[in-house]
């Protein structure tokens, strides 16, 4: 059994802006964990930039971004389960 695990850097006119991970674990009872998560990288140096271009390029200000990432990783896991399941 192994872990399998993805990870993607955002990055927005040359700076960073989000770090996305994707992580499966297979489970000792029938089955699989699968555990998304992003980091929120706009500090710092920087991070006045990457909010702007971020709500350029996707329309949502900074403080909405993070809930309107979680909605996007429930409907993603939501659809890996229902392939997995089908």
């Amino acid at each position: 059994m192994g872990v399998g695990a993805q990870a993607r850097r955002g990055r927005q006119g040359g700076v960073h802006d989000a770090r996305q991970r994707c992580v499966v674990v297979p489970l000792v009872v029938p089955g699989t964990r699968v555990t998304e998560y992003w980091e929120d990288l706009r500090t710092g140096r920087g991070a006045r930039l990457a909010e702007l271009l971020g709500r350029v390029f996707t329309g949502t200000p900074p403080a909405d971004r993070a809930e309107l990432n979680r909605a996007g990783m429930r409907t993603t896991l939501g659809r890996i389960k229902a392939a997995v399941e089908s």
